[in-house]
């Protein structure tokens, strides 16, 4: 991956990107002050790509964040979900600026 794309705050920007591509796909009457939201990040010896398809496997709607310049994913968000079904998503470690 392209060293500028792995700094911290550039992920947070790609973060927020995705979040936005969700936001325009989602219905109106979704109030975002009610939505839960975290950043996570990719697990050791996971692409974006890999882990995108296994959410995808596992039943989340994904959405994939494109940068113009290369071509793949450089940011992945999952569509809300019920209370209920985030108990998997605890699996993935939050994004930390260590």
């Amino acid at each position: 991956m392209n060293q500028r794309y792995a700094d911290p705050i550039y992920q947070l920007v790609q973060a927020a990107h995705v979040a936005m591509v969700i936001g325009q796909k989602m219905n109106p009457k979704f109030n975002a002050h009610k939505i839960y939201y975290q950043i996570c990040k990719v697990p050791e010896g996971y692409s974006i790509q890999h882990l995108a398809g296994k959410l995808v496997m596992d039943g989340y709607n994904v959405e994939r964040f494109y940068e113009p310049d290369i071509d793949r994913a450089i940011a992945i968000g999952i569509h809300p979900v019920r209370a209920d079904k985030r108990k998997h998503l605890k699996e993935y470690q939050l994004l930390t600026f260590e």
